[in-house]
């Protein structure tokens, strides 16, 4: 049940979201590591750190790619360190990598405040954008 809350959660608001905060007023926005341009529905939301459900929906942790570097470079991590690192410092990077504990355990509850957090942020660019 959990897995299919997160994976609803993910691909329903919050992969939309991070991939429209970042996009231009027509809906176009930039791969943070190649800087390739694709309108958001043609981008992905990449994790600078893989997976682990402590940063899963971390905004710090989610910006957007292009299916390139995100699939089949497996993240471009050395483009995207220095993306993180130019963006939010050296300190702050490390303190999510330390943040990124593989025993955090997801709980519906958790899941429904990630819900409460994204979803009204990507209905009010969705209203902003279209």
């Amino acid at each position: 049940m959990k897995i299919m809350l997160k994976k609803t959660l993910w691909t329903t608001v919050v992969s939309p979201y991070i991939r429209l905060k970042y996009a231009d007023s027509n809906g176009y926005v930039k791969c943070v590591t190649c800087g390739r341009v694709y309108h958001y529905k043609k981008m992905q939301a990449g994790h600078f750190i893989h997976k682990l459900n402590a940063t899963y929906f971390i905004e710090m942790n989610l910006h957007p790619q292009c299916l390139r570097c995100n699939y089949y470079l497996s993240g471009n991590m050395g483009d995207y360190r220095k993306f993180m690192e130019n963006t939010y410092g050296k300190d702050k990077v490390e303190e999510l990598e330390i943040t990124s504990k593989p025993n955090f355990k997801l709980t519906e509850e958790y899941l429904e405040e990630v819900k409460n957090y994204y979803k009204p942020k990507l209905d009010k660019l969705l209203k902003e954008i279209f």
